[in-house]
């Protein structure tokens, strides 16, 4: 005789974590051979569904074969599950096989192992991601791509985690063509980071920085370390227009970077060091239309002090600036600025 069931939950107006769903429905069904449980979720920023099957009656490790995986951004096309994938659960250890979701030419691929012991294996490998319709105020061109690798090994106590990738496709009328390589390491109580940005097959901006941060998956826990901060970031000719996806509210035409940038100690409070310079800056503010152009500034760095040694900029009629500011690392900081103006717009 085969025993039967069947069990129905629907929640509304949940929430979980930082991701509200509007309503999620679970239905198990059972019979002397399987289980099968179908979840489907719909929220305002993302749709989930999925299906996961395990013979019955139910005996450890768990046996999951997981299919059927969709998630939808909203106002977005669906990722789908390909094929099938094992999910293996057991007392001290877990198992997932191959997990691939893609849209269109977009491809994520997911796999992980937890042994006995807590020593874990996991990678995730991103191909032809598109970043710019996740991030519309970014203003990032529809043509970037961004390429992503990433692997854990080592224990669940004393992980390892690598990660590499770029970002290329960068590409605006008229400017040429920018790409983004970048890679980082964070075990053994250090992480480290390295990037380059290139634009027009020539280098215009490196990043290279430590931080003492010790990590662990059990317990969860990031953990700043007394090795503290040691970065630099130096840059020649890089196009304002990289910049373009920190600037809400600005539509950037042209200008370049020159900067030679420091930073240790404390990562709360740290040592800055070096140099910053905007030449021949020209810009739109988009709420208002106002365009400003002839933008040079100068900047330099000592301590927690930032003292802008030239201001000058264009919009209809010239302006001057020049100041100093105190990071509010400490404290709330300092600003002193003096502009003087002609015949502005």
């Amino acid at each position: 005789t085969h025993r039967q069931g069947r069990a129905d939950l629907l929640l509304e107006n949940l929430e979980a974590g930082d991701l509200p769903w509007d309503q999620v429905r679970a239905e198990l069904t059972a019979d002397g051979r399987q289980a099968n449980l179908r979840l489907n979720g719909r929220g305002p920023r993302l749709d989930l569904a999925f299906s996961a099957t395990c013979p019955t009656p139910l005996r450890t490790p768990l046996s999951f074969s997981l299919s059927g995986l969709s998630l939808a951004p909203a106002g977005g096309p669906a990722w789908r599950q390909q094929g099938q994938s094992a999910l293996v659960v057991g007392a001290h250890h877990l198992d997932l096989d191959r997990l691939v979701l893609a849209q269109g030419r977009q491809r994520l691929e997911l796999a992980g192992q937890v042994a006995p012991g807590g020593r874990v294996r996991a990678s995730l490998d991103l191909k032809d991601f598109e970043p710019a319709p996740w991030l519309p105020e970014r203003g990032l061109p529809q043509t970037t791509r961004l390429e992503l690798g990433a692997e854990l090994t080592g224990t669940l106590v004393e992980p390892v985690m690598r990660l590499r990738g770029r970002l290329h496709g960068l590409a605006w009328r008229r400017v040429g063509e920018g790409l983004v390589s970048f890679n980082g390491r964070l075990g053994g109580g250090e992480l480290s980071l390295a990037g380059r940005v290139t634009w027009a097959e020539q280098p215009v901006l490196d990043l290279n920085a430590t931080l003492g941060l010790a990590a662990s998956l059990n317990p969860p826990n990031l953990e700043l370390t007394a090795e503290g901060l040691n970065a630099r970031l130096t840059g020649k000719d890089l196009p304002l227009h990289l910049l373009a996806p920190t600037m809400r509210g600005v539509r950037i035409l042209g200008g370049r970077l020159d900067l030679d940038l420091k930073a240790q100690g404390d990562p709360g409070d740290p040592h800055l060091e070096g140099a910053l310079a905007l030449s021949g800056g020209n810009l739109v503010i988009t709420p208002t239309g106002q365009r400003i152009t002839d933008i040079n500034l100068a900047f330099s760095a000592r301590g927690r002090e930032i003292v802008l040694t030239r201001g000058e900029a264009d919009s209809g009629g010239h302006l001057s600036l020049r100041g100093r500011m105190l990071l509010p690392w400490k404290d709330a900081g300092l600003v002193e600025l003096k502009a003087q103006g002609k015949d502005l717009l």
